[in-house]
Formats: structure tokens, sequence, C-alpha cells
């Protein structure tokens, strides 16, 4: 799991740290799995720099769609397309 401007590191809870969405390269892209694994291991519920939260768990995600307190506008944002 890289990122760019980062230093590769094999720990886990280090790529949860460090992990910044709109600084993935072609390998978490490739293979964003391990990545995914270390999030949800050590930090399931990320604070981007941009104050905006990624989850890593199925429970959390469900818990904030199904909170209405979660929608902001009038509709959830997804920051990748799934699929």
């Amino acid at each position: 799991p890289a990122l760019l401007g980062k230093p590769m590191t094999n720990s886990p809870a280090d790529i949860a740290a460090s992990f910044e969405l709109s600084k993935i390269d072609r390998t978490f892209l490739d293979d964003p799995f391990p990545t995914y694994a270390a999030l949800r291991t050590h930090d399931p519920v990320h604070r981007s720099p941009d104050g905006s939260y990624f989850l890593t768990r199925y429970g959390d995600v469900m818990a904030v769609y199904h909170d209405s307190r979660a929608r902001f506008r009038g509709y959830l944002s997804y920051p990748l397309a799934l699929g």
C-alpha cells in the first residue's frame, strides 16, 4: 500500500495512520485490500485531513447510512464509485 509522498512501511498501524484517499496511487488501486485490512484493524473510522471520515467496517457504514443526522444537504456522498 503506497501513498504519494509517503515512505513505504510494512506496519499496518503506520499504513492506517498515513492513509489519505486523495493521495492513493496505482499500488492501492491494484490491491486495496491490505490497506483496508490495516484500516479496519487500527483505524476503522479514519478521519481524513480534509475533515471527512472514511469508514471501513460494514456495521459502521450501515449505521451512518441509516442515521438521518449523517445526511448533509439531503444526500450521502461517496468519494469513490462502488462496483
